[in-house]
Parts: C-alpha cells; structure tokens; sequence
C-alpha cells in the first residue's frame, strides 16, 4: 500500500485553489476588447478622413471646405440634394468619415447665395490655403 503525507495533499490542494480562484476574469478580458476595437475602429474612421482630406489639399485647389450636419450625424436624403444643388460647379467633392462629413475642393469661391444655404443647413469649415483669402480680393 502506497502511504500518501497528510501534508503533501494539502498542498496540492492549497495550490489548486489558488490556481482556480487566480483565472483571469472573462467578462474583464472581453469587455478590454471590445474597447480596444472600438478605438481601433474610431482611429480607422479618423485616419480615413485625414487621408482624404490631405488628397483634396494635395490637389492645390484655392478654397478646401469640410461640411457636416450640425447635428453631426450622417448625410440622408435631403441633405444629399441640398449639397449637390449647391456645390455643382466646385472640382470636386470626397464624402467621409462615414457619410458624416464633405470635403470640397474649388478654384472659385462659391456664390454667396450658395454658401448662405450650406451655412443654414450645415456646420461649414474653411479650410483654405491662406494665400486663397488674400487673392480673394484681386
């Protein structure tokens, strides 16, 4: 018969409850997850409009505009129709950061009737080249 020490099974058994109550947390594993996605994904929306952006300055146009819904919500319908209305004659326009902002690129200014209706309806940031705003009056 094999004699097993008293105290070699309570070690054993001190080491197994450790090891079980010392197992990670899954609830704190995966709720660290899904915030490093949801980070990843807002650096990949954001890096995607600076890419974007840095395209339509690269292309040297006079006036480089951004709009959004003040709202800060997506485009929908009718605010599609008020944009291109509006914004028919620039060079060219870029939709980002997922539907939520425009980028337009122009080598005019645009009539003050248009930009009065954008300014109405959206949030407008002039991002033009400083020398735009000084040949302005030439």
């Amino acid at each position: 018969m094999v004699r097993i020490e008293p105290m070699l099974c309570i070690a054993a058994f001190v080491l197994a409850a450790i090891g079980v109550g010392c197992a990670p947390n899954e609830t704190l594993l995966k709720s660290g997850r899904e915030t490093s996605r949801q980070a990843e994904q807002k650096a990949v929306t954001q890096n995607a409009f600076e890419r974007d952006l840095a395209e339509v300055r690269a292309a040297d146009f006079r006036f480089v505009y951004v709009l959004r819904r003040k709202d800060g919500a997506a485009f929908d319908a009718e605010d599609r129709k008020v944009l291109r209305t509006n914004t028919a004659d620039v060079n060219r326009r870029v939709t980002s950061d997922e539907d939520r902002a425009l980028l337009i690129g122009s080598n005019y200014l645009l009539p003050e009737a248009n930009t009065n209706a954008l300014r109405e309806r959206f949030r407008v940031e002039d991002l033009s080249p400083p020398e735009a705003a000084a040949n302005m009056n030439k």
